[in-house]
């Protein structure tokens, strides 16, 4: 998939300097990821911005001097790792002050490995993560459908109320490769087969 995951230019600019591995759905969970989007941007108020494709976060970094290594760490991990099933559960919204539109993914035991497997393997390392300040245990897995930030409480509030009425459909894929994308001026991914080789950002 060619897409870039972020477009919005303020949200590239916060970014720079940080890489996130990612799964990427492509078939029914990418479908319904659109028809979501779509129906959110109809009702969104003006400050509410959108990723550029869908997206389920495994993992984030702030390494942009030790790229490679960041590389061959994913690398292995993916070589050993088995395809990732993805599953809708719910449409939710977080309030202040992340102010998020997601589409909650189903918790499972291979999830849960895969990302404790990658973040360990990365700390071990000595690879930075991101300090998001959630444990793995109290990861949600998700979609992010829009962001709004800079919208005002009560304009939010009567999006959040709209987009809690929307239709979601409980639809699943398998995902058989990982995504990381490194964050300069500009996003550039590299793909890594799960189980298989890998390619370069």
């Amino acid at each position: 998939m060619s897409t870039d995951v972020m477009t919005d230019p303020e949200l590239l600019a916060a970014l720079s300097g940080q890489q996130y591995l990612m799964l990427r759905p492509t078939g029914a969970v990418a479908a319904e990821f659109e028809r979501v989007a779509a129906a959110v941007r109809e009702i969104a108020p003006d400050g509410v911005s959108f990723p550029g494709a869908p997206h389920v976060t495994l993992g984030g970094f702030a390494v942009p001097d030790r790229l490679e290594e960041l590389r061959d760490c994913v690398s292995d991990w993916a070589a050993g790792s088995a395809p990732l099933r993805v599953a809708i559960e719910a449409l939710t919204v977080s309030s202040s002050p992340h102010r998020v539109v997601v589409l909650r993914v189903r918790r499972t035991a291979e999830l849960m490995a895969a990302m404790t497997a990658v973040r360990e393997k990365a700390r071990q390392a000595g690879l930075i993560e991101l300090d998001d300040g959630i444990a793995p245990e109290r990861w949600v897995f998700h979609l992010s459908v829009a962001y709004g930030r800079g919208v005002a409480d009560e304009d939010w509030d009567r999006f959040a109320t709209e987009v809690a009425q929307l239709p979601v459909g409980p639809l699943e894929e398998e995902i058989s490769e990982a995504e990381l994308a490194v964050y300069g001026r500009h996003e550039h991914r590299g793909v890594f087969p799960l189980g298989g080789a890998t390619g370069e950002p």
